[in-house]
């Protein structure tokens, strides 16, 4: 084992142990149901209770009825792609029950301004502005926890696929690259945790980019005004709204006429929403994590690679180890030749 242990072998091992891991990894993502689900699955409950509960723009929290919301699976343990899909499903659920509730007087006249609500136009644009602002207050915590959920269950992963490739190499007894995997995994655990930080790195920043394409969603008032000034919804909004001097008839037309739009908002940032995580978080790391994980490990250089499998410390105990079974072996020699 001393003897075929230098940096040419070590950077096999490891290319043959990353290569392992990170096929394992594409499948699960995939929606394979090798790593056990009844093990190394959750339930939607037990997510929730290890990555934290949905809460609305107040920090109360919204209780999933997943039963009554027909959310899918949500009493099955999965994990990997299957339950990132899940977590989609109960995310649409949450976010298309949330109602907007009666606008106060603040609200209204904060939104109407110096102009007032006496036009059409002024009142299409106060219920713009508050249906934006109430948008951004219901999404920017559902799209901050939907973003914590999806890193959680991609970085609950990597034990998954240690797990899989541990019992796949007790059903593969014999055979070389499963040992040297398994053997990097139990006698080499920097270069373990080291893998473990990359693959983390890469759920991160993928998480990062794909937050950023979420929150850009939730338009600016200006452009919520455009959309209902457009031909058709201006029709709609001059039958909702009334041009007239009593103030409560304006606000009433005002608070309809935001719940309208927020409806419609709601449902166009949730769809757009649910497109961008599976497209630039789910899809790109199926894709990404590969190239990235790989490139890191062949451009470690030499000394590099001495630090993660501890090559001199490793040398030494061999060497520790060799004496000692050597001493033995002239004990039981001696005790031999004695008899």
């Amino acid at each position: 084992q001393m003897k075929t242990l230098d940096n040419n072998k070590l950077r096999s091992f490891a290319s043959n142990y990353v290569s392992d891991f990170l096929q394992f990894l594409v499948s699960i993502l995939q929606g394979s149901t090798e790593g056990n689900p009844s093990l190394n699955g959750q339930t939607s409950d037990e997510e929730r209770q290890a990555s934290g509960s949905w809460v609305d723009g107040n920090g109360n929290l919204i209780p999933v009825q997943a039963a009554e919301w027909k959310v899918p699976n949500y009493d099955t343990k999965l994990y990997g792609g299957q339950q990132l899909e899940r977590m989609l499903a109960e995310f649409r659920a949450v976010a298309l029950h949330i109602d907007l509730n009666n606008l106060s007087m603040d609200d209204i006249a904060t939104a109407a301004g110096l102009s007032g609500l006496n036009s059409v136009s002024n009142q299409i644009w106060a219920a713009s502005d508050l249906a934006q602002r109430k948008c951004k207050e219901v999404f920017r915590p559902l799209i901050d926890h939907l973003i914590v959920r999806a890193v959680f269950v991609s970085k609950r992963l990597f034990d998954v696929v240690t797990n899989i490739m541990e019992a796949k190499k007790k059903r593969s007894q014999g055979i070389q690259q499963q040992q040297e995997a398994v053997s990097i995994a139990k006698d080499f655990p920097q270069f373990v945790w080291y893998v473990r930080d990359l693959y983390e790195d890469v759920v991160d920043s993928t998480a990062k980019l794909c937050s950023e394409k979420c929150f850009d969603e939730l338009s600016c008032t200006q452009l919520v005004y455009w959309e209902q000034t457009s031909k058709e919804n201006l029709e709609k909004a001059r039958k909702g709204g009334k041009k007239s001097e009593d103030a409560a008839a304006s606000r009433q037309s005002v608070q309809t006429l935001a719940m309208d739009i927020f409806q419609e908002q709601s449902k166009r940032i949730t769809k757009n929403v649910l497109l961008k995580v599976f497209d630039a978080f789910m899809v790109k790391m199926s894709k990404s994590v590969t190239g990235d994980i790989q490139g890191q490990v062949a451009c470690m250089s030499e000394d590099r690679m001495s630090e993660m499998f501890n090559f001199d410390s490793t040398i030494k105990r061999l060497k520790e180890e060799e004496s000692r079974i050597q001493k033995s072996i002239e004990v039981d020699d001696e005790a031999s030749f004695m008899e």
